[in-house]
């Protein structure tokens, strides 16, 4: 017995056994329907993930000892969790400010794009050998066929363990239709922020006379490049750097601030509201939602019909919070 699809679009699919998802045990996963297969005239999946010569298990290992040496408490609220270990960490917390590539926000053109300011670089905890492209690197991209004057979707999915990354159109103006599976309203550019495990479908149009097109992904307060490119017939592919000339500021809200569902929820009253805490240790590196690790049988658990609100709360030294709502 079949049943109908309750959702649609880019997904992925990837081992949470140990380490397994670090080496690549991952495969996207895209959910057709009429209208998904009607986006465009074509559709390209591009896997973006990241790749160290030393293996998973002793970046872990070099993660926690690193972060046991600087003495790391338990995260709780008001309190800073300061240093960084060395090993695969990369030590830039507290960097001074300088200049860095950052996703801004357009407002006489109403796009996202690309830009300069003058910030500390993003901290991030593993420094990456390379950057892959559909497990490519750019001293080799993919290159893929399209022709003059059509559609393309990019489902473009973020496989990598910890990099989160910018996602740069270069010459070609983006919509940008899907977040996480889920429509949005439209929003335009040619810069976009793809976070760990996150999905973005973006819509171009191969310019009439055609061309190379790359579609260049930076990691997340680094310099390291990947990507893929995007020809018509006859063109020839340029020679790509695997790195730039600058690094990246951190990713921020500019384009959450943005999206808006294509469909909204109905006007109804919430139900219910379930507490999602998360936690953490930095010296065990351990992660936790209402105090328990993945994997847990700590589910949040609501019915059929029933309009739940999750209240996620973030007691680190930045001290946020927010709130979603589901029926």
């Amino acid at each position: 017995m079949t049943s109908p699809l309750k959702q649609s679009g880019t997904y992925w699919m990837h081992s949470h056994y140990g380490l397994q998802e670090q080496s690549y045990n991952s495969a996207p996963l895209i959910i057709w329907t009429p209208e998904e297969r009607s986006k465009a005239d074509r559709q390209i999946v591009v896997m973006f993930s990241d790749f160290s010569v030393t293996p998973a298990e002793q970046i872990l290992k070099d993660l926690k000892r690193g972060m046991q040496s600087t003495g790391m408490k338990e995260s709780s609220p008001g309190k800073k969790m300061d240093g960084r270990a060395s090993g695969q960490m990369t030590g830039n917390m507290g960097s001074s400010p300088s200049e860095v590539v950052a996703q801004k926000w357009d407002d006489h053109k109403q796009r996202l794009v690309r830009g300069m300011v003058r910030a500390p670089e993003a901290e991030i905890d593993v420094k990456y050998d390379a950057l892959l492209a559909n497990r490519r690197t750019l001293d080799d991209p993919e290159t893929i066929s399209v022709n003059a004057g059509e559609s393309v979707l990019l489902r473009l999915i973020a496989a990598s363990s910890n990099q989160n990354f910018y996602v740069d159109t270069g010459g070609l103006e983006a919509e940008l239709l899907a977040v996480d599976g889920k429509a949005v309203q439209p929003i335009k550019g040619n810069f976009f922020q793809l976070g760990v495990a996150q999905r973005l479908d973006l819509k171009v149009t191969i310019p009439k006379e055609g061309g190379a097109y790359p579609i260049v992904a930076q990691g997340e307060g680094t310099e390291l490049l990947c990507g893929v490119v995007l020809t018509t017939k006859g063109a020839s592919v340029p020679k790509l750097s695997r790195t730039a000339s600058i690094s990246t500021a951190s990713l921020d809200n500019t384009q959450e601030k943005k999206l808006r569902a294509l469909s909204s929820l109905s006007n109804h009253s919430i139900d219910r509201t379930l507490p999602a805490a998360l936690g953490g240790n930095m010296a065990t590196y351990v992660w936790t939602i209402n105090g328990a690790a993945y994997p847990n049988n700590n589910s949040l658990n609501m019915k059929s019909g029933e309009r739940v609100e999750i209240a996620f709360t973030n007691p680190n030294r930045y001290g946020t919070s927010d709130a979603f709502a589901w029926a």
